[in-house]
């Protein structure tokens, strides 16, 4: 009960323009969102990413299943996998 479920889109040197809404899961409450960029170089090679994250705060113990979803991220769409969340 105590930890954040979060579901976390990362664009590898590119900029994060614009997404969709994150899926909602039963049994869980939308606690924001944050995002983070990096920048590293690497024998003088540069590359960046951005990243947005969406947590989830659980209502109740228990079992929970996060179905197959999609975000629209810059436009394209982007498919995320379902897991079991206990």
């Amino acid at each position: 009960m105590n930890e954040l479920f979060t579901i976390k889109v990362t664009i590898q040197d590119g900029k994060l323009k614009s997404y969709s809404d994150f899926p909602s899961i039963d049994g869980f409450a939308k606690r924001g969102t944050s995002s983070s960029s990096s920048t590293n170089i690497v024998n003088g090679q540069v590359s960046s990413s951005q990243s947005i994250i969406q947590r989830y705060l659980p209502l109740e113990e228990g079992n929970y299943e996060l179905a197959n979803f999609s975000i629209d991220v810059n436009g394209e769409r982007i498919n995320g996998q379902g897991k079991k969340i206990v």
